[in-house]
């Protein structure tokens, strides 16, 4: 089992990640305000709060497609506003990680991190690295813990449902993340909002710029995943349903049996072998982009767009760059963490109520042409 680790503004006693960028200016903004006069002190303290949301990228509204009418439209309303610091409140967070070694992943969960420092509170995190069991495990540790409000990034929803339930009857409000991508107003039950990615929103922007740079018609497929992860599920049900939407012929999808190198490198050469004059391939992450790239070449499969409606990290950059990858959806990922605590502290401390079910965070596509515009996961 992992080991538990304790956060105050993302620093770990156990293992350490990098820190994101927008982490340490937070950081160095707090230690500013430590050494001004009481008065001048107060006054920064309050400005600091929302800053990790504030330094969190996210386009601006000319950057998000105006045409899009689908099901996440109605949730794609403004971030949560930070909130009024409350004296006195003991803030002890526990956030439950999906695979904290995705850099994407890391990154949201740092900016929460540093959205709970500033909120003068601390972070416990546990890490399932992809095990939905292990997850059900560590729900209830933290449960264990004393945590006054929870983060989730639920592999499986409704196996955490029971335990969300029960931190809801002690007064311990829940956040998910990405757990409803597609905007059901139902929320696992137990759960007070959801912050997600506009899987939805992702895929349609994604699938209509692809569509319009290849011939009408162009074939295409898709790696996913094979474990029964919902969010990855629906997004290969509307890649697949976007593509057809825009005049794309669906030529069938296989699937990386787990989340490493190997298996999603041996998932695109199976679709390659399967498919050699395929003109797109739709992965699930940057990973399984890079992986797809390296395939296609040892394969010998030429002019195929390799693209990704779930992506962010740096290492997509220089493959956009000499165009071995077509498109990257640049997600809100900083933006989700830190919007997640600032729902946890509303909810806890009853402000901005009543928060919003469900709140949508667009982001925008990356292409070589406008890739120096849009900043990747540090």
């Amino acid at each position: 089992m992992p080991t538990k680790r304790q956060l105050i503004g993302g620093l770990r006693s156990g293992k350490l990640r990098n820190v994101p960028a927008f982490t340490a200016v937070a950081a160095a903004a707090i230690a500013a305000a430590a050494c001004a006069t009481s008065s001048a002190a107060t006054r920064t303290a309050q400005a600091r709060i929302g800053s990790a949301a504030a330094a969190a990228w996210q386009p601006n509204s000319s950057q998000v497609d105006k045409s899009y009418n689908g099901v996440d439209k109605r949730y794609m309303t403004k971030p949560l506003p930070a909130p009024k610091l409350k004296h006195g409140v003991k803030f002890k967070v526990g956030f439950l990680q999906i695979n904290g070694t995705v850099k994407a992943l890391a990154a949201q969960e740092q900016a929460a991190a540093a959205e709970v420092k500033a909120l003068g509170g601390s972070l416990v995190e546990l890490d399932a690295i992809d095990n939905p069991q292990q997850q059900v495990n560590q729900m209830k540790e933290m449960l264990d813990e004393g945590v006054t409000a929870l983060i989730a990034d639920p592999l499986v929803p409704q196996a955490l449902s029971a335990d969300f339930k029960q931190a809801q009857s002690k007064g311990i409000p829940v956040i998910t993340v990405l757990a409803d991508p597609q905007s059901s107003p139902t929320l696992t039950p137990g759960v007070t909002t959801d912050i997600d990615n506009a899987s939805d929103y992702s895929v349609y922007v994604t699938m209509k710029q692809l569509a319009a740079s290849l011939p009408k018609g162009a074939s295409f497929g898709i790696v996913g995943f094979a474990a029964p992860v919902p969010s990855l599920i629906y997004a290969a049900q509307r890649q697949e349903y976007w593509g057809k939407h825009f005049g794309m012929k669906f030529v069938g999808q296989v699937n990386a049996t787990v989340a490493t190198g190997q298996a999603e490198a041996t998932a695109a050469t199976t679709f390659f072998t399967q498919h050699p004059s395929v003109r797109a391939l739709i992965t699930f992450n940057d990973a399984t982009a890079q992986a797809a790239v390296t395939s296609a070449k040892v394969a010998h499969v030429k002019n195929v767009a390799i693209v990704t409606p779930n992506g962010g990290e740096p290492e997509s950059v220089p493959l956009l760059k000499n165009g071995s990858e077509k498109m990257v959806y640049r997600a809100p990922w900083e933006q989700e963490g830190a919007q997640a605590v600032i729902a946890a502290y509303d909810a806890q401390t009853k402000q901005h109520l009543p928060l919003p079910k469900i709140l949508q965070l667009p982001g925008v596509v990356a292409t070589k042409s406008n890739l120096s515009s849009i900043p990747f996961v540090s």
